[in-house]
């Protein structure tokens, strides 16, 4: 958490490798799933092909049988999503909250021991943001996840609070021991 400009991204860029830094991180990215703020999907493949692609590997033959075997796990991560009419649509005709959930559906689907999302929920209403956290949590069982997040209703999906300020841990505390009113002062 934190006001913007405060570092959250940064962290998050850091952490996948996409900024310089200083210090040492200590899992390599292909270990990591990064869903960014701005959408990095390609809007010219489906919604289908986008999700699948969180299971793209280097062999063709292995590309070819998820492109098979994964279909009813993708049809049911789009159904939880609430997006299941879009699955042959094209990225570029999604609304911002659709190519989100989209985003989300790819990084369950690469299923890495850490995942990192970037204002994962910012562009869905207040049902869908709550959704779409139950839906990633619950797959995600078995990842760290670390979520860069203004909302503070969504903090009750989180297991420790880190509230960023000028690039600096300001609170670092677990989630239980967190009053949301409290947290509002760091906004302000």
């Amino acid at each position: 958490l934190g006001r913007s400009g405060s570092g959250k991204t940064t962290l998050l860029e850091c952490l996948f490798r996409l900024r310089s830094f200083e210090g040492e991180i200590n899992i390599g990215v292909e270990n990591i799933a990064f869903s960014p703020q701005s959408s990095d999907l390609i809007d010219t493949f489906t919604v289908k092909t986008n999700v699948l692609m969180g299971q793209f590997q280097k062999s063709l033959l292995k590309n070819l049988w998820n492109l098979y075997h994964k279909q009813p796990q993708i049809n049911d991560l789009l159904t939880q999503l609430g997006i299941p009419h879009l699955r042959d649509e094209y990225v570029l005709t999604l609304s911002g909250g659709e190519k989100q959930r989209v985003l989300i559906a790819r990084s369950i689907m690469e299923n890495k021991p850490l995942a990192l999302f970037d204002e994962p929920t910012s562009a869905l209403d207040v049902y869908h943001s709550k959704k779409t956290m139950s839906v990633l949590m619950e797959h995600l069982t078995n990842s760290t996840i670390i979520c860069a997040i203004h909302d503070l209703s969504l903090v009750d999906y989180f297991e420790r609070i880190i509230v960023l300020g000028k690039g600096k841990i300001i609170l670092d505390t677990p989630a239980s021991h967190v009053d949301r009113q409290n947290l509002s002062e760091y906004f302000d």
